[in-house]
């Protein structure tokens, strides 16, 4: 019987060690600060627009929060010289219904323009035919020095029902047509992550029950 016990205990254990990275991610705060963004996925991206370029993307993140329904999205740029003071500019398509066209009635863009002497990021939701969806005014950036950008928006206006719905969207730098990634795009299904209280509990009660099971088995023999 222990024998069986210890084999559950080492199955739930490795799936809780394997969910350890998942963890280990604390939750997005539009902020201006980064931190966050450590562990979550993203995508680099190699300078495409050499000394002149203001919205030469390096990388682009997504993420989303325990138990929250929104969209969080990081982008960093790669800057010279004055350009940390300059606005940047960029547009991500999203294509709500994962069929590879990004012009039918389930898709989106969204417009974000980042103001580095103001610390703010101004975002805006258009449906595909231009029409405006949402605008929100974030702090999602540091007043001049930093190349990074966040930003947040809610599911709902962007016709996404979590948790089954996936979705796929390319960044792009409206100044250098810099575009992530530079074919194809990035396939994601935005589930909120299980926060780590809940992978415990299930792993104890886990436990708890196999060994329930075991010891009925035992008195039955």
């Amino acid at each position: 019987m222990y024998r069986r016990i210890i084999g559950i205990a080492v199955l739930l254990s490795c799936i809780l060690i394997f969910s350890l990275p998942i963890m280990a991610v604390g939750a997005i705060v539009v902020d201006g600060n980064f931190n966050d963004w450590v562990g979550q996925p993203s995508l680099a991206d190699p300078v495409d627009g050499g000394f002149i370029a203001i919205d030469d993307i390096t990388r682009f993140g997504w993420a989303t929060n325990p138990n929250e329904e929104r969209l969080y999205f990081m982008i960093e740029r790669k800057t010279y010289l004055l350009h940390k003071l300059w606005p940047a500019h960029f547009i991500l398509y999203i294509d709500g219904n994962d069929n590879g066209n990004y012009g039918d009635k389930h898709d989106y863009y969204i417009d974000i323009e980042y103001k580095p002497l103001l610390g703010s990021v101004d975002v805006d939701v258009y449906d595909r035919k231009g029409k405006p969806v949402a605008s929100y005014i974030q702090n999602g950036g540091q007043i001049a020095g930093v190349d990074k950008v966040e930003f947040s928006v809610p599911m709902t206006d962007l016709g996404i029902i979590p948790p089954s719905q996936t979705i796929r969207m390319y960044v792009v730098g409206v100044e250098s047509h810099d575009r992530v990634p530079n074919g194809g795009d990035i396939q994601w299904s935005p589930i909120p992550i299980m926060p780590s209280w809940l992978l415990a509990t299930i792993f104890v009660a886990g436990l708890i029950g196999a060994v329930i099971i075991l010891k009925k088995r035992r008195v039955v023999c």
